[in-house]
């Protein structure tokens, strides 16, 4: 039965949002999968804690910081398509309805993540803040229940951050304690515990509960050295010591994300990671994969080898004159030793060999012929004299001489 139809039974939002069933709730609110009664399609509604939004002031921040939200429009930040208050002053959004687990449920399903597939979830996060801070928005409170992971793809993980600027917090945040608080969502994931517990952390906070992080490749050896550096430095206790901006913190874990990502960019070919489901393969098998260097194309790579059969021993007239290929039934019937010529052991050739060496065969010679000579020679003379004579008598009567 449709929720159209069963109207008394559910509760519908501002006469059109009909909630189905709850998904999630947390600290700031409640996530109900919803029936969008005029279109008919289905979706993600949050109705927002009661309490942290009785203020009118808070409602209104709530929806700035929404409205702000919704314009980042980025493959990696969760889709809003629409928000409000209820009739008793509750916000809600409602959004994108994706299927798949958050983060802080992976992790603590798996335990620790393979490094590549870590960078790989950690590259999609970094892109999302990234379009953020680029509008000058901020999350604020980024933590493994705020990431969203999908696989529309077996071999691609699909992240969408949640709740950019909305949840109710102590504390404003900017881009750098974003950066801080990615670092500690990678030491998390790579560690397979959350260093903060969770929660956001205020610099002077920062400072005391970075102190007391054990090393990363203590935790767990399977991290690479650098990796771990990269991660240790994020959570630096001087804040300029810290990584700058999420593209760069991106730059620098693209080379652990297994020879590119095709999460960012899908320019020129990429190779894809060969692991189909990254839990099906061992820490130290991706861990391998992850420091291979990447491969460059190359003009060779791109042309095709053909395999052409040789002779072992070599062009002939026969093959010349007769290759070895099928003969078409329009052809015409070709004579041995006329329109080719076999080779030794081929049918015909004893017969063309026999004819070649008779035709080639030295004759006896013959005597000259000199009687018949000599009578040419005779008649010639005898030719030239009567000429001659003959015009000497014309020049005389004709008065010349």
């Amino acid at each position: 039965m449709s929720v159209a139809k069963s109207l008394e039974t559910q509760q519908v939002l501002d006469g059109k949002y009909a909630l189905l069933r709850e998904i999630g709730s947390g600290a700031s609110g409640t996530v109900y999968e919803a029936e969008h009664l005029v279109v008919g399609k289905f979706l993600a509604v949050k109705l927002m804690n009661r309490a942290a939004f009785a203020n009118a002031e808070h409602r209104d921040q709530f929806l700035t910081e929404a409205r702000a939200a919704a314009r980042i429009a980025h493959a990696n930040v969760v889709d809003i398509h629409d928000l409000g208050v209820t009739a008793d002053g509750v916000p809600y959004l409602a959004m994108e309805l994706l299927r798949g687990e958050t983060l802080a449920a992976l992790m603590e399903a798996r335990g620790p993540l393979p490094p590549q597939y870590a960078c790989e979830l950690m590259v999609q996060v970094l892109a999302a803040l990234s379009a953020a801070h680029a509008r000058g928005s901020c999350h604020g409170e980024l933590k493994p229940g705020s990431v969203m992971v999908t696989h529309p793809r077996p071999d691609r993980p699909h992240v969408k951050v949640l709740d950019f600027g909305i949840a109710r917090r102590s504390q404003a945040g900017d881009a750098h304690s974003d950066l801080f608080s990615a670092s500690a969502l990678l030491y998390a994931m790579l560690a397979g515990r959350d260093p903060f517990a969770g929660s956001a952390l205020s610099a002077g906070a920062q400072r005391v509960a970075v102190a007391d992080l054990a090393p990363l490749c203590q935790v767990n050896p399977l991290v690479p050295k650098l990796l771990a550096a990269i991660v240790e430095r994020g959570l630096s206790p001087e804040p300029q010591q810290r990584i700058e901006s999420a593209d760069e913190y991106v730059a620098l874990l693209q080379p652990f994300t297994g020879a590119g990502s095709h999460v960012l960019t899908l320019g020129p070919q990429r190779r894809m990671s060969s692991i189909p489901n990254p839990f099906l393969a061992t820490q130290r098998e991706i861990e391998s994969q992850a420091t291979l260097p990447a491969e460059r194309p190359s003009r060779e790579s791109s042309v095709i080898p053909v395999r052409v059969a040789s002779y072992s021993r070599g062009v002939t007239d026969s093959l010349l004159l007769a290759p070895r290929f099928p003969r078409s039934a329009n052809s015409p019937r070709l004579e041995i030793g006329r329109d080719f010529l076999p080779i030794q052991g081929e049918p015909g050739w004893a017969e063309v060999e026999q004819r070649r060496v008779s035709t080639q065969a030295p004759q006896a010679p013959q005597a000259p012929q000199a009687s018949h000579t000599g009578r040419k020679i005779w008649l010639t003379l005898v030719a030239t004299g009567f000429g001659f004579g003959l015009g000497v008598l014309i020049a005389w009567l004709s008065g010349a001489i």
